[in-house]
């Protein structure tokens, strides 16, 4: 579970600098109280720059306002910890939101907006006044072009993301728990035994266990997408189109090349029946370098994809 500021919460919220203070001081308890919190509340970087009270802005309010010892605990978090959200930004094609008529795009509400659009699990969290409600409506695209409306799940109380952070699943620690989680997570999806071996050989990388989450996803999506009977609807069209083609596809084929002279390597073991045979179709992460290896074309009558290697990029020249 994410938890992303609302900046349009704060925009002009306050008529007292004792209630903006006062509001401020809380999330820094609960950053503190609770790791999931400190770990996975996101804010935008500009926060410092949001005018809060007239023309005043969060900045200038906490280092005119706040006790020393907040005003410290409160600038490194908005100016050097974070986390902030645009560091890890969602991608999304046709990349425009709006919420109210208001473009939140480059906002939180934008940012939640691609990642309920992604199936991941994200909350907007605003400072109570006008957003004291839930859900939060954010539209993709013009208005003369919607690609889809979405409703954003909205807590605007201590009390709410308390309870919120309690009953959210912790984000993986390692390498281990991450498999854990995408194995619960992804029930058509069969997860190779030898998986944790090979990613193992890198440390635990939260950016990529995200994109890997991602991958899974969408792999699982193509089953769920297809009827009964194995046959392709309209989404799995969709979705061949959008991941699998194309100079940026998510997945690919290895070269005829590559095949030949990374022949032995692109042999993982087949857990169905212990085999070791040739896999070539794989998905990507660009930063660092790893693959993920997985049995393609999927048959009509097939339910589940087998995911036989997660690791370091092979092929390297």
């Amino acid at each position: 579970m994410e938890w992303i500021l609302n900046d349009l919460s704060l925009e002009g919220r306050y008529h007292e600098v004792h209630d903006f203070v006062s509001d401020i001081e809380k999330i820094i308890k609960l950053r503190f109280s609770y790791k999931n919190i400190n770990d996975s509340f996101l804010c935008p970087r500009n926060i410092g720059d949001i005018k809060v009270l007239g023309d005043k802005t969060f900045s200038q309010l906490v280092l005119d306002k706040a006790p020393r010892d907040l005003k410290v605990q409160i600038m490194a978090w908005v100016s050097k910890k974070g986390p902030f959200w645009c560091d890890r930004r969602t991608f999304q094609e046709d990349d425009y939101f709006e919420h109210n008529n208001i473009d939140v795009t480059d906002l939180g509400l934008g940012e939640c907006g691609r990642k309920v659009i992604m199936e991941q699990d994200v909350t907007s969290y605003s400072f109570s006044g006008e957003y004291s409600q839930s859900p939060l409506a954010v539209q993709h695209g013009l208005s003369e072009q919607v690609f889809g409306n979405y409703e954003i799940v909205n807590l605007w109380s201590e009390e709410q993301l308390i309870a919120s952070s309690k009953t959210a699943l912790p984000l993986p620690v390692n390498w281990q728990t991450a498999l854990n989680v995408l194995e619960s997570k992804y029930v058509h999806l069969l997860f190779s035994p030898e998986l944790i071996d090979q990613i193992s050989t890198l440390p635990y990388n939260r950016t990529v266990f995200e994109r890997m989450d991602e991958l899974c996803r969408v792999l699982e999506e193509y089953l769920s997408s297809r009827t009964e009977k194995g046959e392709a609807t309209k989404r799995t069209i969709e979705i061949l189109s959008e991941f699998f083609r194309g100079r940026k596809a998510w997945f690919s084929d290895e070269t005829d090349e590559d095949k030949k002279n990374f022949e032995h390597d692109l042999k993982f073991l087949d857990s169905r029946d212990q085999k070791s045979k040739k896999y070539s179709f794989h998905g990507k992460i660009k930063t660092p370098q790893v693959r993920v290896y997985f049995e393609w074309p999927i048959p009509p009558e097939q339910k589940d994809i087998q995911i036989v290697y997660f690791g370091p990029k092979i092929t390297k020249k």
